[in-house]
C-alpha cells in the first residue's frame, strides 16, 4: 500500500470511528471523547511497537495495517443505524481488542528470551539457546543449518500461541500500554478490570477457541453490561475476511527462495488470488471476489486456469464459511446483524503479477484439489488441519 493511499486511509478510518463512538443525531454520551483519546493512545502506540519490532514471519502480513483493515471491516459488519445498538464501553473494548489482538504474533514481543521461548510453550537448550530436538522444524523447509531450522520452528509455534502471547501480554506489560493514569485522570472506572476483558476478547478471536467461546455463549450473556462473546464474533469475524493483499510481491520471492511449506505458501497464493471481500448486512451476505490473471501464458490454458482457480476460491469460501459458523449464533443472538451467507465471483485483474511468477502459481494451482482436498467434506478446516489460523 503506498503511503499516501495509507495516510488517507488512516484519516478516513479515524472519522469512521468517531462516527461508530458519536452516531449523528444521536446525542453525544458522556465519556465518549475520553474513550476516543485512548483509542488514539493505544493505536500509536500499537503503531510503534509493530514499527520497532518488525514482523519477521514468511507468513502474511499481521502489522499495524492488518489493525486498520479489520477495524475497517467491523465498520463494514455493521450498519451505520446499529452503532448505537452498542454500549459505550463494548465500542471502547472492541476496537481495543482490534488494534492488540495480534501483537503476539511479533516473535520477540516480551524483549525477553526466555519469556518470548515460554510464551510460546516451547522448551530450549540452556547452553546453545535453541530449541530440543522435537521443536525442530520439518524436514520439508530443507533449510541450510539447525539455527535457521530453529528460528521457523519458533516462528511456527509462536503463530500457533499468539493469541495467547497477545493476551499475557496485555495482562502483564501494562506500562508499555501506559492508560491506567488517563484512566485514572478520566475517571473512566476499573482500568485493570477492562484490560482483562480485552486481553480474554484477544485470546478468544481465532477459531481453534471456538469451545471456549460455545462455552460463554451457553451463559446468559446478552444482558451482561459488556457482552464479550458479541465483541469477540465481530472481532473473529472481521480478521477471517482480511484475506486479499496481506503481502507484497518481494516478499513472497524472498521466502520461496528459503523453500516454503504447503502451509505458508497456501496463505500467501490465497491473499494474492482474493482480490475483496464485502460484506453486505442488509443482504446478511459476504461476497468474496478472486483473480483472473490476464496474462499470454494464461491465455494459452484459461479454461484450466478458470478450474484450478475456482478450486482455490472454493476452500476459501469454505474458510470464511467455518469462520462465520463459529460465531453466527452469536451474532444473530445480538441482534444487530449477521452473515447466514457466502457469495462468490472473479474478475479479471491486468496488474496481477508478472509473467515469471506465472509457472510457481500454475504448479501450485494444478495440485490444489490434492493438498487441499475440497471434495471430501464442506469444512475447509478438515480438509488441511494445519491451516486453521
Amino acid at each position: 500500500m503506498e503511503q499516501g493511499e495509507l495516510e488517507e486511509r488512516e484519516r478516513n478510518l479515524l472519522d469512521k470511528r468517531k462516527v461508530f463512538f458519536i452516531p449523528p443525531g444521536l446525542p453525544e454520551k458522556p465519556d465518549s471523547a475520553d474513550y476516543l483519546e485512548i483509542l488514539n493512545e493505544i493505536t500509536t502506540i500499537v503503531k510503534e511497537y509493530y514499527k520497532k519490532n518488525p514482523d519477521c514471519f514468511p507468513y502474511t502480513i499481521h502489522d499495524a495495517t492488518h489493525c486498520m483493515i479489520v477495524e475497517e471491516y467491523l465498520y463494514q459488519l455493521i450498519p451505520d443505524e446499529k452503532y448505537a445498538n452498542f454500549r459505550l464501553k463494548e465500542k471502547f473494548l472492541l476496537i481495543a481488542s482490534v488494534w492488540l489482538h495480534d501483537v503476539g504474533m511479533i516473535p520477540s514481543l516480551f524483549c525477553n528470551f526466555e519469556k518470548d521461548f515460554s510464551s510460546a510453550n516451547i522448551e530450549f537448550d540452556e547452553k546453545t539457546r535453541g530449541l530440543l530436538s522435537d521443536e525442530r522444524a520439518p524436514p520439508d523447509l530443507d533449510l541450510k543449518n539447525n539455527e535457521d531450522k530453529d528460528t521457523i520452528a519458533y516462528t511456527r509455534r509462536v503463530r500457533k500461541y499468539h493469541a495467547k502471547r497477545s493476551s499475557l501480554f496485555i495482562q502483564t506489560n501494562k506500562e508499555i500500554l501506559a492508560l491506567n493514569k488517563i484512566y485514572r485522570d478520566l475517571s473512566l472506572g476499573d482500568f485493570f478490570q477492562d484490560l482483562k476483558i480485552i486481553a480474554q476478547i484477544c485470546e478468544l478471536h481465532p477459531r481453534k477457541e471456538s469451545i471456549e467461546l460455545e462455552k460463554m455463549n451457553n451463559s446468559n450473556w446478552i444482558d451482561n453490561p459488556v457482552r464479550i462473546p458479541l465483541l469477540v464474533g465481530y472481532l473473529r469475524l472481521a480478521d477471517a475476511i482480511h484475506v486479499s493483499d496481506k503481502g507484497d510481491w518481494k516478499d513472497f520471492l524472498n521466502f520461496l527462495s528459503m523453500g516454503l511449506d504447503t502451509e505458508t505458501k497456501f496463505h500467501w497464493f490465497k491473499s494474492n488470488f482474493t482480490k475483496y471481500i464485502e460484506p453486505f448486512p442488509e443482504r446478511h451476505t459476504i461476497v468474496i471476489t478472486t483473480k483472473i490473471p490476464s496474462s499470454t501464458k494464461i491465455n494459452e490454458s484459461k479454461t484450466e486456469w478458470t478450474k484450478n482457480i475456482k478450486s482455490l476460491q472454493k476452500i476459501v469460501q469454505y474458510e470464511i464459511l467455518d469462520e462465520l459458523n463459529s460465531v453466527k449464533e452469536i451474532l444473530c443472538k445480538g441482534g444487530i446483524s449477521y452473515f447466514s451467507c457466502i457469495e462468490t465471483n472473479s474478475e479479471i485483474d491486468t496488474d496481477f503479477f508478472e509473467d515469471y511468477l506465472i509457472d510457481e502459481y500454475k504448479l501450485m494451482l494444478k495440485n490444489i484439489d490434492l493438498l487441499f482436498d475440497t471434495s471430501k467434506t464442506p469444512s475447509s478446516s478438515l480438509i488441511a488441519g494445519n491451516i486453521v489460523k
